[in-house]
């Protein structure tokens, strides 16, 4: 069974016994998860770090917690949700997984039942070893089962941008300088485009989730471990 050393896991529950109960549970398991109290504390981190998986309540002090998980699926990331909550009625479970959560939990929790459901999602998304490949001499991205695809000068430029710390977001701004232009001018829509463009050829060569996530109100980020081999590449 995957560790979950690799893994990014967010925790966002506002009841202080059970939030402790939770990262002290999962910390004896050998499994670190950052956790959060409320809406305003989750836009804070993921402003910065894209996470592996989410654990969710939906009763939050500014908000309803639904809205974490519909930033998410508009974002495109398919990192996993799980959703605690005392909202169990089947309208309010319908709910949830319509928005493409993983799983759906009613308060009170069994902590030993989440964290089977968490390795189990963590194995699922997160084959053991995962790494992808960023070659400067071949102009290629490989994923972890070897498939790659060969990318143009500015696309080159922007993965190893997101590489350079990789799980962690860079702005739109800086990304339009790593580009070489400049971030006043840029019309930074089009780093969406060239993102688009890298999805659709990831998914020509049969990856069917390139691990670029777009980061609500600051730009994007890598979501997933890479190696950036040295040689530089000619240009082209």
């Amino acid at each position: 069974m995957l560790t979950s050393t690799k893994a990014t896991i967010l925790l966002i529950e506002d009841e202080i016994d059970l939030r402790d109960e939770i990262s002290d549970y999962f910390s004896y398991h050998g499994i670190e998860i950052h956790a959060v109290s409320s809406l305003r504390q989750y836009w804070q981190y993921t402003s910065t770090i894209a996470p592996d998986l989410v654990i969710l309540d939906r009763m939050l002090p500014d908000g309803d917690g639904l809205t974490v998980l519909q930033d998410l699926r508009r974002s495109g990331s398919r990192c996993g949700v799980v959703m605690l909550t005392a909202k169990d009625s089947p309208h309010d479970r319908q709910q949830g997984l319509d928005d493409l959560a993983d799983h759906y939990l009613s308060k009170p929790i069994a902590l030993a039942e989440l964290l089977a459901i968490v390795k189990a999602l963590l194995w699922r998304m997160l084959p053991a070893d995962t790494c992808w490949e960023l070659h400067p001499n071949t102009w290629t991205l490989k994923d972890p089962n070897g498939k790659a695809f060969v990318l143009t000068g500015q696309e080159f430029t922007f993965i190893r941008s997101l590489a350079t710390q990789a799980h962690r977001a860079r702005s739109r701004e800086k990304l339009a300088e790593y580009l070489g232009k400049d971030a006043e001018q840029y019309d930074l829509r089009n780093l969406d485009a060239l993102v688009m463009r890298l999805r659709k050829k990831a998914s020509q060569n049969g990856i069917m989730e390139l691990p670029v996530r777009a980061i609500h109100g600051v730009g994007y980020a890598f979501a997933a471990n890479i190696k950036v081999f040295d040689s530089v590449p000619q240009s082209r």
